[in-house]
């Protein structure tokens, strides 16, 4: 038989012409990249298909999701396409049944269960139902791994346990033995709607905490069942799918794949047939194979069985088959011309195609969909990922490792169409990334300090080797191709990275120092980079919308890059102005709490610090008068004593921003938690508190220098400031120094994850430790080395010297002539350089 081939697929024929960009999208009906035309104008619409709520949502979904959420918020925010975006629950379906039934069944038998012996015999019972599933199982893979857990449940029947020890360890396999045993007997159908209930709100809840966009359209299939009826009635009557005495209804695929302008599997042709991926897409409890017509038509409507939920329909009691759930709901929201249609990799057959034959089969043309899009794999440290296999991540456990925004990186730095291996290499490439960005923007808003604190700035242009015009542009222009090549964010991240890479080589060149020259073209080159950046990262969904990143205007530039030689989106004007109090430079936008934690930490920080201080060097005049005013400072700006300090950091945040801003309407806005409001008002607030703090212990340090015996403990306080009690509250300080004058200069000071400031202590103190290895270890070759007197060190060589002196020096060669002089000499340093080696060797012993 030759092999299937699918039809040619045809670009759309826009109802509506409009000018769009040059995208181009991996379509997996024509397994290549495609132009990417909507049917009307610029107006798309896009049905996804949603999870099947029986259990907890996993990193599987969240690949698919997290994806999908990317692709969307390019569309619309880069490149200007209205949206429609429409997604299903599936809340009917055979996972669902047979679960909702396992977890009563399970549930009331550990209620009833005390005897020992009695669930010992049910586990046994259990085991032969594994033990039968493990040989017939078409899944390779599926039949080792009950194969294992045969062999680990037979472990469990010798083990010394109690009863609840025996029903933990043996749960899964009790309760599918129920279920075999007693589902049919079910009559409680409430638990086959609390069960979709209870997932599906965990699935929103996981996916607003992963950052994803709700859709704009949200349908269940327990809310279509008579639209799913209406659609059945009529693919059969338009002849391609019939009803059968027990009440089911099935799609009948070689009459549809044999009408003229009908194909079958589309998405893939050469699955017509694989008995093995027909029957996964039956669902669980189908049983009535000999019933078809052909082996693969599938269920539009399933004939219920005791045990399951079931609907009135022409056909008698039933319930609708999976695939027609999704046809039925995006023709529904949609119309018969879909634009994109998504999901995993995994659902291309049968599902996806089913969907097609179905709608295709109802409508009566050969183009509902146009563009299906699929999201790769996922799989767990290199092995495939499976709920029934036990080798999977919730999505929760996932956000108790990585933050939401490292996640997505990890998405955004591969393919979204390709295999993503979730392991530690990805989620340290992530994380690398994720310090790139936040080092970036961390040196930014130091540079707008500088430029704030600087009273003269020059004006003119930047030397060729400082401009960064070229690097934005061809940024601009490197983030426009790869997207517009299929939202390839892996190379739009790499541009990204790239002109940070080229701001950090001018950085390392030429470093910003409080009235460095060209201060303030590299400052407005700096704000607007950190604009670009982080605009861009809002459109993957990366960053929140703050006041910088809506700064830039001109994100998507199709002909030409918007930095026209000295013409920039932002101003120099506008970055002065801007930059006259402190500048919210973040992925994140401010969160009132958070800044109020920042707040109140560092004013404990600072507590600590100068308490410790004065222990120190309270006797010192220059010291006690440094403390003293920073005191005052504290108290007038910010009502700050450290003698009340409440432990209620909102409090204190309070108290500090009443005393700065006053009882006003912005008062009442940053209570609010208005983000504008705690950008430009709040923020300012905190910011003014650390930059008093490093300012204070930038003159401790000052002091210090002349401070001779008390020099050290000084210098040792401050540090313990910059390397304990800040960064424990997300603080980052570092230390700035002028290298033209070797003198130190305004030190940066801001806010950053304490998680990626614990990592940079851990990693310091790693490589503290493997300085010190290195140096012991040159410690012990040279004391090794020592242990030798200098009067044995060259009586062993003798196939170089044959006579020596009383002190052990050479005085003939080998061959028994004298050594020369200049020989000699070269000879008696060496013998020097050793005995000195053996006399610290000696030394040391004494200690």
């Amino acid at each position: 038989m030759d092999k299937r081939v699918a039809p040619e697929w045809k670009v759309p024929v826009p109802e509506i012409i409009v000018d769009l960009p040059p995208l181009k999208l991996y379509n997996s009906l024509s397994n290549s990249k495609v132009a990417f035309i909507p049917k009307r104008g610029k107006d798309v619409k896009w049905y996804c298909c949603g999870p099947t709520v029986y259990d907890t949502s996993h990193m599987g979904h969240a690949r698919s999701y997290i994806s999908f959420d990317i692709i969307r918020r390019v569309l619309v925010d880069y490149f200007g396409f209205n949206v429609k975006y429409v997604m299903n629950i599936t809340d009917i379906d055979d996972k669902i049944i047979k679960r909702a039934r396992q977890n009563y069944l399970i549930e009331s038998y550990f209620k009833g269960a005390s005897s020992v012996s009695q669930v010992k015999e049910d586990i046994r019972s259990a085991i032969k139902l594994l033990e039968a599933k493990s040989k017939t199982h078409p899944e390779p893979d599926q039949r080792e791994y009950l194969k294992r857990e045969v062999n680990r449940l037979r472990m469990l029947l010798t083990c010394r346990t109690s009863v609840m020890g025996m029903l933990t360890g043996a749960q899964d396999a009790l309760a599918t033995y129920l279920d075999a045993k007693h589902g049919s007997s079910i009559s409680d159908y409430e638990i086959f709607e609390a069960l979709p209930r209870r997932m599906e709100e965990e699935f929103h809840n996981d996916m607003r905490s992963l950052n994803v966009l709700e859709a704009d359209k949200l349908t269940r299939v327990s809310e279509y069942i008579e639209p799913i009826i209406a659609y059945i009635e009529k693919i059969v009557h338009n002849g391609f799918a019939y009803a059968v005495e027990s009440g089911s209804v099935y799609f009948n695929t070689k009459k549809f794949a044999e009408t003229e302008g009908h194909f079958y599997a589309k998405l893939v042709p050469t699955a017509y047939g694989d008995a093995a991926k027909l029957a996964s897409g039956e669902g669980d409890l189908s049983t009535t194979e000999s019933e078809k017509r052909n082996f693969s038509d599938f269920a539009l409507w399933k004939a219920s069985k005791p045990g399951e939920p079931a609907w009135s329909s022409p056909w008698g009691k039933g319930r609708p088959g999976w695939h027609i759930e999704c046809s039925v709901m995006a023709s529904d929201t949609i119309g018969e011309s879909v634009d994109i249609h998504t999901g995993g990799v995994d659902l291309k057959f049968p599902h996806h195609d089913n969907e097609l034959a179905q709608a295709e089969a109802y409508f009566g043309h050969s183009h509902w969909v146009s563009y299906f899009l699929h999201a790769g794999h996922l799989t767990i440290s290199g092995c495939k990922m499976s709920k029934s296999l036990k080798n999977f991540i919730t999505i929760r456990d996932a956000l108790k490792q990585h933050s939401a925004r490292e996640l997505r990186f990890a998405f955004l730095l591969h393919s979204w169409r390709d295999t993503l291996d979730y392991c530690a290499d990805t989620m340290n490439q992530a994380i690398a990334f994720n310090k790139i960005i936040t080092d970036f923007l961390f040196n930014v808003s130091h540079t707008l300090r500088l430029l704030a604190s600087s009273n003269s700035a020059t004006t003119g242009d930047l030397p060729e080797s400082q401009d960064l015009s070229n690097a934005l542009s061809t940024a601009e222009k490197e983030v426009f191709e790869a997207l517009c090549d299929s939202i390839d964010t892996k190379r739009a991240m790499l541009a990204i990275r790239e002109l940070i890479n080229a701001s950090n080589q001018v950085e390392c060149a030429q470093p910003l120092v409080t009235g460095s020259t060209h201060l303030l073209p590299r400052a407005h080159q700096c704000y607007a980079l950190a604009a670009f950046i982080l605009r861009l990262l809002c459109v993957f969904g990366a960053a929140d919308r703050t006041t910088l990143a809506d700064s830039w205007t001109a994100l998507c530039h199709p002909s030409s890059s918007s930095v026209n030689g000295s013409r920039w989106p932002i101003s120099r004007d506008c970055v002065v102005k801007t930059a006259s109090k402190p500048i919210w430079v973040s992925m994140a936008a401010p969160k009132k709490e958070t800044l109020a934690a920042a707040f109140h930490g560092a004013a404990l920080a600072c507590k600590q610090f100068v308490y410790e201080v004065k222990d120190v060097a309270s006797n010192v005049g220059d010291v006690a008068a440094l403390l003293s005013n920073f005191e005052a400072t504290l108290k007038k700006d910010f009502n700050l004593d450290w003698n009340s300090i409440s432990n209620n950091a909102n409090a204190v945040f309070d108290v500090a921003l009443k005393q700065a801003l006053g009882e006003c309407a912005t008062l009442e806005r940053v209570q609010a938690g208005e983000v504008k409001a705690l950008e430009t008002e709040a923020w300012p607030v905190l910011a003014r508190l650390l930059y008093a703090v490093a300012d204070l212990r930038q003159g401790l340090r000052l002091l210090a220098q002349s401070e001779g015996p008390l020099k050290a403990q000084l210098l040792t306080t401050c540090d313990r400031l910059r390397d304990d009690y800040l960064p424990v509250h997300g603080i980052r300080l570092q230390d700035r120094a002028d290298l033209a004058t070797d003198k130190p200069d305004l030190p940066a000071i801001g806010l950053v994850e304490a998680k990626l400031l614990t990592f940079e202590k851990r990693e310091k103190a790693e490589r503290a430790a493997e300085k010190a290895a290195a140096k012991a270890m040159r410690m012990q070759v040279k004391k090794e080395a020592g242990k030798q007197p200098p009067s044995e060190m060259f009586r062993s060589q003798i196939d170089k010297f044959s006579a020596f002196d009383e002190k052990g020096m050479p005085t003939h060669d080998a061959a028994g002539k004298e050594i020369s002089k200049s020989q000699l000499k070269k000879l008696q340093k060496m013998y020097d350089a050793q005995a000195k080696r053996h006399e610290d060797y000696l030394a040391s012993l004494d200690l």
